[in-house]
């Protein structure tokens, strides 16, 4: 999942550099829990991790996201 477009500003650059340091860490990391409790366990434990930080960076990005920056749409047309 990309979650890079949906970050504004200068939080995509944060992103940008954070992400190839975070997923060496956590390679390791889940290499060695798959090595000392096997692969399908790492599968339980690793989904619900990645499904709570994937919901988490998302209703961060739209936190950081002010109303000003939001289009306004004409309330007749529905268009900007």
């Amino acid at each position: 999942m990309n979650l890079v477009p949906l970050a504004a500003g200068s939080a995509s650059t944060e992103m940008l550099s954070l992400m190839p340091a975070s997923g060496g860490v956590s390679r390791l990391g889940f290499g060695a829990f798959a090595d000392r409790f096997g692969g399908l366990m790492t599968l339980f434990v690793g989904n619900p991790l990645q499904l709570i930080v994937s919901a988490g960076t998302v209703s961060s990005v739209h936190m950081r996201t002010d109303s000003s920056s939001r289009v306004k749409l004409d309330a007749r047309t529905g268009c900007p």
